[in-house]
């Protein structure tokens, strides 16, 4: 997460706001530095426009393929 979230917002100029407990974890007392520092799982991110979301959750929803709103994205650069 550490890496890839700051990459995103980055890249697109903006800023972010993000809820480290949303992000799963088999670990329910990890501090939130160990969830935002943790390697031991592969995770993908995506930006997408909130107007959009509910048609991507759809199809995840129907396969059961694991999908969390982590945070939103901010016009601050923060």
């Amino acid at each position: 997460m550490s890496n890839a979230l700051p990459e995103l917002v980055n890249d697109s100029r903006r800023g972010a706001r993000f809820e480290l407990r949303r992000i799963p974890s088999d670990e329910p007392g990890m501090s939130p530095l160990e969830i935002w520092c943790n390697e031991a799982q592969e995770r993908y991110v995506l930006a997408i426009a909130p107007d959009r979301l509910a048609a991507f959750e759809r199809p995840c929803g129907a396969r059961a393929l694991p999908l969390r709103r982590v945070g939103h994205a901010t016009d601050d650069g923060r």
